[in-house]
């Protein structure tokens, strides 16, 4: 009877399991990469290739491989310059449960290709010892009684055919994984394993983008930590530099809220007025909630140096859910 078991970190034998299938099957740029991913637990894409002296592209395109065959998970992250630019970087980690998974499937699959191409050889072949002629069954009458070659005479003995070794070898080959599949099944892996944080120390301060293609963001990233855009601006002249504090929200306000339509080939976008109402983001204003749309640069004045940040919070996070998306 198997039986969960439970570990902090991650067993060496799910480990092992894990470069063998890499570096026999993909080669070894991917067991490079999976062995710095063990390491670092998570890793920006160009951060990797610098560590590995490889090309950029070439990672890209390894990285993303692993992704596809489910050995690897992806998560976005960007970086709000001091500019008000964005940069979006890719960070990859190793997701265990889904390769272990993997690898249950790819090596059964070869199994049943291997038993269904033994299942289409029925025709035995025969082969003389001395000269090496070939008989099929169709010629056993003109050999079996003497079970001599016609042409010289010599012993005839069965051929066999070398891929009806193959299962067996293929059983034999793999042993060893199947030894460390059956360790790590029913094995209940942390959550800093599963959804581990980015390795680089200057990733702490990069906002998590939800998407579709991200499989997992951690709760406590969704919080804004020293936006950049802010650090420019000295917190004891704040409230007293208006010039300073225009530039920045001249940069925010250009993001806001925009009403999209289409024709035919453009996406719309109707919103119910009472979902409207009740979904649409609001701002708190000298301890007075306002909605967002509603917000004027008068209003702005008047915020405390919480307030601004969260309003900027709230600015960044619309500009996301409307333009990363098209």
């Amino acid at each position: 009877m198997n039986v969960n078991k439970s570990t902090d970190c991650v067993p060496s034998e799910l480990k092992e399991l894990i470069r063998i299938i890499v570096l026999n099957f993909y080669g070894f740029d991917f067991y490079v990469c999976i062995e710095y991913l063990m390491i670092y637990l998570c890793l920006r894409e160009e951060d990797l290739a610098e560590m590995l002296k490889l090309d950029p592209k070439i990672v890209h395109e390894h990285l993303f491989t692993l992704k596809k065959d489910k050995f690897l998970n992806e998560k976005l992250t960007v970086d709000i310059q001091k500019d008000g630019k964005h940069i979006k970087h890719h960070l990859f980690y190793i997701n265990y449960i889904s390769a272990v998974n993997m690898i249950k499937y790819k090596i059964d699959k070869i199994r049943e290709r291997i038993e269904n191409e033994e299942l289409k050889i029925t025709e035995s072949v025969y082969k003389c010892v001395n000269c090496s002629k070939v008989f099929t069954e169709f010629d056993l009458k003109e050999i079996f009684i003497t079970m001599r070659c016609s042409r010289c005479y010599g012993e005839i003995r069965e051929d066999i055919h070398q891929f009806r070794n193959l299962l067996p070898m293929f059983n034999t080959k793999m042993s060893r994984v199947f030894e460390l599949l059956k360790k790590v099944d029913q094995i209940n892996l942390p959550l800093s394993v599963l959804r581990p944080v980015a390795h680089s120390e200057h990733l702490i301060h990069r906002k998590p983008v939800l998407t579709d293609q991200i499989n997992y963001v951690r709760k406590e990233d969704l919080k804004t930590k020293d936006l950049e855009i802010l650090k420019s601006c000295e917190k004891k002249n704040f409230k007293n530099d208006k010039d300073n504090e225009e530039n920045v929200f001249a940069k925010l306000l250009k993001y806001e809220f925009k009403q999209i339509k289409f024709n035919n080939d453009q996406f719309v976008f109707s919103l119910d007025k009472e979902a409207d109402e009740k979904n649409f983001p609001t701002i708190i204003v000298n301890g007075k909630t306002i909605r967002f749309d509603k917000i004027t640069p008068e209003l702005t004045d008047e915020m405390n140096e919480r307030e601004k940040e969260a309003y900027i919070n709230v600015i960044s996070d619309l500009y996301y859910q409307v333009y990363d998306n098209f």
